[in-house]
Order: C-alpha cells, then structure tokens, then sequence
C-alpha cells in the first residue's frame, strides 16, 4: 500500500514539474520575441486619429516577432498614451459590452516591461495573437466614469486594473494595471484592424480623453 502511495506521490510531482517546465518554456518563447526600441513605427497615431495636426512624441516601441504591435509616446507635451494593435476584425459589426464578473486566468499571458514612471503594466496573449476578433468584453476593477460612444469607444475610469476578453471565450485576453487615476481606454477601428489606446495625463497635467485630444488641433 505504502508502495502504491509513494508512486502515485512520485507520478504527481512528476507531472508538476514537467508542467512547470512547459510553462516556463512556453513564457520564454513568447517574451524573447518581444523587443522594445525607439525606432519610427509602422502605424502612426496621426494615422489612426486621422489628424495630422496633434503633436506627438514617440518615445518607444513593441515589436512582437519582428513586427511592430504597439508604441509609447507623449501628445501635446501633456498626455501619455499607450497603443497596441490586437488584430482584425471578423465582421463588419464590431460590439463591446462590460462584464459583471472577471475572466478566467489565462496562463498564456506575457507581461510588457513595466514603465516605473507612468505606472502602467500591460499583458497580452501572445498565445491566441493577432487575434481575430468578433466581439469584445472588458472587466473593470474599479469605477468607470464615461462611456464614450463616437467615432470609436472609449471608457474613462479609475480603477487598479482593466481585462479584455474577445469572442465570448470569458478568459483573460489583454488588460493593463493601472494606478488609481482617471484615465481612459479607447478601442480604434483602422484599416480592419482593431487598436487599443490607454490615455493619461503626463506627469502633472491634468486628464484628456482621446475624443478631447483628437479635436484640439483640428
């Protein structure tokens, strides 16, 4: 009996760190591709806010194998923001509704580096990426202020972290941890593809929505 026990202990562990082996392999292939420079982007965000007049400050870039997938940079010298492409759309009937309870944890999810001075971590799953997206839920951990329905969607809160989950699969697909501050985060159609952007103030200045930002300097 005691043999059977200790072998049954023996192929428990066993499967544990095998598992944990995976797990850490699988991390180390999706975060050695991604790579973080200053070089020019390939998409703009005077391209996606079809606006040539604001004042934009790149200040680094994602690249995900090879390609680049998001950008850092300051607008108007007075508001940070973030961008990432998260991929196509499916249809022609893009839809985004809030969820009543968190999505489950994803264990494919890599973390960006952090950035110590904005105070903003961003995930994502590289696993599932570029995604083909049909619809979109979001969990906030917090207080949403404004939903902002125009040209596109952008949900102003405070809170310690927001996820995205695409097409009904209820687990957690992208998100951002964020101070408690007001900010925002706008999803943008451009070119079939979908992009998220995360708005706030940069450094002392006050919050701008991205809606604000876009008109300015019309």
């Amino acid at each position: 009996m005691k043999k059977k026990l200790l072998f049954l202990y023996a192929i428990i562990a066993l499967s544990i760190i095998v598992y944990l082996v995976y797990r850490t392999l699988l991390f180390s292939k999706y975060e050695n591709k991604l790579v973080i420079n200053k070089s020019t982007p390939d998409f703009t965000l005077e391209d996606l806010l079809n606006n040539r007049n604001i004042n934009v400050k790149y200040i680094k870039n994602f690249n995900y194998n090879k390609k680049c997938i998001g950008f850092e940079a300051i607008v108007n010298n007075k508001n940070y923001v973030i961008v990432t492409k998260l991929g196509k759309l499916n249809n022609n009937h893009f839809s985004i509704d809030k969820s009543e309870k968190d999505f489950t944890i994803n264990y494919e999810i890599t973390p960006f580096p952090p950035d110590v001075n904005v105070q903003i971590g961003q995930y994502f799953s590289f696993y599932d990426f570029p995604f083909r997206i049909k619809n979109t839920k979001y969990y906030l951990m917090g207080t949403e202020l404004q939903k902002i329905e125009s040209r596109f969607t952008e949900i102003v809160f405070k809170g310690s972290y927001i996820n995205f989950s695409f097409n009904g699969s209820q687990k957690k697909d992208f998100g951002y941890l964020t101070p408690n501050e007001k900010m925002s985060v706008s999803l943008v159609l451009f070119n079939n593809e979908l992009y998220s952007v995360i708005t706030k103030g940069y450094k002392n200045y006050p919050f701008k929505s991205l809606h604000v930002l876009t008109t300015e300097n019309q």
